[in-house]
């Protein structure tokens, strides 16, 4: 849970620097700290280093996708407690469907009001 004085730490796993730029800008105005991850891989890594208190996770990339990255993340035991959020343009209901199975706790479509991110993650932290 938040703290008073504690900075909430979001990792955005995000391949589109257009959309990982308007992610962070967003979420940095409102005094998150953003730790960006333009891939799966370094996704994981950022995780695993970082120590994040929640992720937001794009699906639609290149070499490592979301899923992977998702399941990767969940069957590590350092970083299977972070809570993820799917941000995608993905409004297919067997993607959402796979990603609660793999331990999503949200899954939003792009494009959406920033406010719907901001509130979301603080329901989680």
């Amino acid at each position: 849970m938040r703290g008073k004085n504690k900075v909430i730490k979001v990792l955005v796993i995000e391949d589109d620097s257009a959309i990982a730029s308007m992610l962070s800008d967003t979420l940095g105005i409102t005094g998150y700290e953003v730790i960006l991850a333009n891939s799966g891989r370094e996704g994981l890594a950022r995780a695993e280093e970082m120590s994040p208190d929640i992720i937001t996770l794009d699906l639609n990339m290149p070499g490592m996708d979301g899923f992977k990255v998702l399941e990767s993340l969940k069957n590590n035991q350092n970083t299977s407690g972070i809570p993820v959020i799917i941000t995608t343009v993905s409004e297919n209901e067997k993607d959402m469907r796979k990603s609660y199975r793999l331990g999503a706790r949200k899954y939003i479509v792009k494009p959406f009001p920033a406010e719907v991110l901001r509130e979301t993650i603080n329901e989680f932290v």
